[in-house]
């Protein structure tokens, strides 16, 4: 395409957005529910302003390929389109060669948990190969009929008015994210038009973990087996959900597999520091002092409870707590 060509189809496109954006916001939500098979559900929603609708006909794009239960409705200003679908583990939403947001899933089976990461790129902005001038009246006058400057301001008044809302509901309890926690399963991304126009491409993810009460339930009888008092071994759900227990990958270093008794001592440890402590300090004493990493020492488990037995915690600071269990 010659450049003369391109900038007229810029300054067209610049035009319709500009349009567009003095109309009211373009904006896409996406609602995705990631089962424990790594299958998905998948509910989209597209709104934009009448005339932008008309000239994109976002009912008939990619977006709703394939989708199921697809609804279009008009308000005095803004059209809006849905649809779901429901995607196999091994599929992804829509044709991959046309798929805008890849999505992608894994689980990875652990000790105590599944954990199940999401993950979603958005592409990065393509960058364009600068085209020798071609001589000509036609291109001079073209060119000179293009200002940079009022091009810029157009496009970046679309960006400014293409929003994306990505909500995603996870197996389990969200462990980690780049997004923001909506509750204890559910996280949401906000975007725009600068993570796709971004030089290297946008990744979101987020990190979940859901209880094997199979394991649990196998490794408190275990416990109980090996003296521990039955209410602490019952709370073994509630430690992991606050990660407070090592929970390694089942493929491991075998100095890291956690015997029965180790984690009695640590469940015990976790119950006397609930007793005397204020809320929230168990949490913050176990993590600081590393006992629920995947790869905590055995031995630095049974120094921490030994140092706890007898101890009046509730009379020392934060800070004395620590020093007298490390």
């Amino acid at each position: 395409m010659r450049k003369s060509e391109q900038a007229k189809m810029l300054l067209s496109m610049g035009l319709l957005l500009l349009v567009a954006t003095s109309l009211g916001c373009f904006k896409v939500d996406m609602d995705v529910t990631l089962k424990p098979d790594l299958g998905m559900e998948v509910g989209v929603k597209i709104a934009a302003p009448l005339e932008m609708a008309d000239d994109m006909k976002i009912e008939g794009s990619g977006d709703f390929a394939g989708m199921e239960n697809v609804k279009i409705e008009d308000t005095d200003t803004m059209r809006i389109v849905s649809g779901t679908a429901t995607v196999g583990p091994e599929e992804q939403l829509g044709p991959e060669e046309q798929a805008k947001m890849q999505m992608m899933r894994q689980k990875v089976a652990h000790r105590l948990s599944t954990h199940y990461v999401f993950a979603m790129e958005l592409p990065a902005g393509e960058e364009t190969a600068p085209e020798e001038e071609e001589s000509g009246d036609e291109d001079t006058a073209d060119e000179q009929e293009i200002d940079a400057e009022a091009m810029a301001a157009l496009m970046a008044g679309m960006m400014s008015s293409l929003k994306i809302s990505v909500t995603v509901h996870m197996p389990g309890r969200i462990v980690a994210t780049t997004g923001t926690r909506v509750d204890d399963n559910t996280v949401l991304f906000d975007m725009s038009m600068q993570d796709f126009a971004a030089d290297t491409p946008t990744q979101v993810t987020a990190v979940s973990r859901l209880p094997n009460y199979t394991n649990l339930g196998r490794l408190a009888d275990q416990m109980i087996a090996a003296g521990a008092d039955a209410d602490v071994a019952g709370r073994l759900t509630e430690y992991l959900n606050w990660g407070l227990l090592p929970d390694p990958p089942v493929q491991t270093d075998a100095r890291y597999k956690l015997s029965a008794g180790d984690y009695r001592e640590l469940a015990e440890l976790i119950a006397m520091l609930d007793e005397q402590l204020a809320p929230g300090m168990s949490e913050a004493i176990i993590t600081n002092l590393g006992l629920n990493k995947d790869r905590v020492d055995p031995a630095q488990i049974r120094k921490a409870r030994q140092a706890a037995d007898g101890a009046d915690l509730r009379a020392m600071a934060v800070e004395k707590v620590l020093s007298t269990l490390k």
